[in-house]
């Protein structure tokens, strides 16, 4: 006979229960995070804003937050966008598994002590790391394309967080930190 309960633990399977959980961990974090529970931040705020105050509070890939909070893709993808443009969110350079999807995704966060986190490339770091000639003393080359870098910030914003980071060299376009 089947059950036709929402409980999570009578119909989904380990997978699916992994899922729900990591689904309300994050949703705990925003509300830890925050002190209302996610109806309120919902009667309190625009969807745009919970999205942004969320980010705030727990990384997170955007599949995952937009899941959690239940806002549509669609809508974390202009959200996301509209973030980034204003220099408020930072996108990791690195991929990871995203904790629903199970997939190669970037964290988000709109937290700034994240941000220096976030834009330190593992890959980059592992290359640098096993070349033998460069030495301290030799300017690392970074592309900095004009007027704006791929994630939509402008070359200020990336520029100071690079020197607040401890950034030392030479960026593409002859910026020297």
């Amino acid at each position: 006979m089947f059950k036709s309960s929402n409980t999570p633990s009578n119909y989904l399977n380990s997978q699916s229960k992994d899922k729900y959980l990591m689904l309300r961990y994050i949703v705990r974090q925003v509300e830890n995070g925050t002190g209302l529970t996610l109806t309120e931040l919902k009667k309190q705020y625009s969807e745009e804003r919970l999205f942004a105050i969320a980010l705030k509070h727990v990384t997170t890939t955007k599949k995952a937050l937009c899941t959690a909070l239940n806002i549509p893709i669609e809508a974390g993808c202009r959200y996301k966008r509209t973030l980034e443009k204003d220099g408020n969110l930072v996108q990791s350079i690195d991929k990871v598994i995203c904790p629903l999807t199970k997939r190669r995704a970037y964290l988000i966060s709109t937290n700034p002590r994240e941000f220096g986190r976030l834009l330190k490339s593992k890959k980059r770091i592992n290359e640098i790391n096993s070349k033998p000639e460069l030495t301290n003393s030799a300017p690392l080359v970074f592309p900095l394309p004009d007027p704006y870098n791929v994630y939509g910030f402008p070359p200020h914003l990336i520029i100071a967080e690079l020197k607040r980071v401890g950034f030392t060299g030479t960026l593409h376009n002859e910026v020297e930190l």
